[in-house]
């Protein structure tokens, strides 16, 4: 299944789809959230291309939301497949966590960062050796996914892309072509 990452500025924390989420949680589905612009993104974008930032920072809203609000916890059964190498996440976990506890949550909850490492990640989007880095220093290497975002993105770029892959993970996770066809593998099902 595919959700985006806000429907008409409602993000997946919101209780209006606790009634989905219960189900999707039921089945043990996979889940891919699917970056889109949201309300302002006129404003947000400075007139450049939506895909180019906004998407990031729309998947963090989402993402961020469906921890905060504990839908996450609540609803740990459902496989999420984070898009983009989980955009700006890696670069926000910690910051997200001080401000959770700033709010006075309780110290003895589920950090946003072992959240985060539960949830999968698509490897579509620029991949640079330090979103790799940043990606697993939270996510192990089995919760990688490769995605190539093809029909949207033309073939010589996702073939770009690919090489952009093999020389960002050189040298932290020799192989990962074959251990993200494995993964998906595994959580399709289709294997061990």
């Amino acid at each position: 299944m595919v959700l985006l990452s806000n429907h008409a500025g409602i993000r997946l924390g919101d209780k209006r789809f606790h009634p989905v989420l219960a189900e999707l949680d039921r089945r043990g589905a996979v889940v891919l959230l699917h970056p889109t612009i949201c309300a302002g993104h006129e404003e947000l974008s400075c007139g450049r291309p939506q895909p180019m930032i906004e998407f990031l920072f729309d998947t963090a809203r989402a993402v961020t939301d469906f921890i905060l609000t504990g839908a996450a916890q609540r609803f740990a059964h459902i496989r999420l497949i984070v898009p983009q190498l989980g955009g700006v996440l890696p670069l926000l976990a910690e910051r997200i966590e001080l401000f959770r506890s700033i709010d006075g949550e309780p110290a003895d909850r589920t950090t946003v960062a072992e959240t985060l490492g539960r949830f999968y990640y698509d490897l579509t989007g620029t991949p640079t050796k330090s979103q790799i880095v940043g990606l697993t220093s939270m996510a192990k290497p089995d919760r990688l996914l490769y995605g190539s975002d093809y029909a949207w993105t033309r073939r010589e770029d996702v073939l770009r892309l690919l090489t952009s892959l093999d020389v960002a993970f050189d040298g932290c996770n020799a192989g990962w072509r074959s251990r993200t066809t494995q993964n998906a593998n595994v959580l399709l099902g289709q294997g061990r």
